[in-house]
C-alpha cells in the first residue's frame, strides 16, 4: 500500500507541476501578445481600375429589370442620362483589378423579371492572397504588430439608363 500511495503522490506532484508550468506559460504568452499593436493596411489605389460595360435589354427580358446594388458597402447609384440609348444600361465599375475580373451577366428568374448582375471572378487564388502578404505579416509579428490587409473588392458602381426606361429598371 505504501508503494501505491507514493506513486499517487508522485503523479499528483507531476500533475500540479504541469498545471503550474502551463499557467506560467499562458501568462507569458498573454503578456507578450497584449503588447502587440494593431494596424489596418488599405488596398493600394493603383490596384483599382474603372471599366464600363454596356448591356442591352430586349422585350423578352420582361417588364422589370433588376440591377444588382449591394456590394458590401460600396457606392452604388442609378443615374438617368439622355445620351444613353433606350433599352440599354451602361455600367461603370471601379474595382480591385488585382483581385477580380468583372463580367456582366443577365439572369432570368421569372417570365417578367430579369437581373443584371456583376460576376466577380477571382484573379488570384486564396493561397496567392496569403503568399502576397505573408512576408509583411511575419515581419509585423516580429515587430509586435498585427497587420490586417483590407482588400476592397468593388469601390463604386454606377448604372446609367435613358430617362424613358425609368419604369423598367430598378436598383436592388
Amino acid at each position: 500500500m505504501n508503494g501505491k500511495n507514493r506513486l499517487r503522490g508522485i503523479a499528483a506532484a507531476v500533475f500540479c507541476a504541469g498545471v503550474l508550468l502551463g499557467g506560467i506559460g499562458s501568462g507569458i504568452v498573454f503578456a507578450d501578445i497584449s503588447g502587440f499593436s494593431y494596424q489596418e493596411i488599405p488596398a493600394s489605389q493603383e490596384a483599382f481600375a474603372t471599366e464600363t460595360f454596356i448591356c442591352s435589354v430586349y422585350p423578352e427580358d420582361g417588364d422589370k429589370i433588376w440591377l444588382m446594388g449591394d456590394f458590401a458597402g460600396s457606392e452604388c447609384v442609378l443615374k438617368e442620362q439622355e445620351d444613353v440609348p433606350e433599352n440599354t444600361v451602361e455600367i461603370e465599375v471601379e474595382y480591385n483589378s488585382q483581385l477580380y475580373e468583372i463580367k456582366i451577366r443577365k439572369r432570368e428568374y421569372r417570365e417578367d423579371e430579369t437581373w443584371i448582375c456583376l460576376q466577380m471572378n477571382p484573379a488570384v487564388s486564396d493561397l496567392g492572397m496569403v503568399m502576397r502578404h505573408k512576408d509583411e505579416f511575419l515581419d509585423g509579428l516580429k515587430n509586435h504588430k498585427l497587420l490586417e490587409y483590407k482588400e476592397e473588392h468593388i469601390k463604386r458602381v454606377e448604372y446609367r439608363i435613358n430617362p424613358g426606361d425609368r419604369d423598367k429598371f430598378r436598383l436592388n
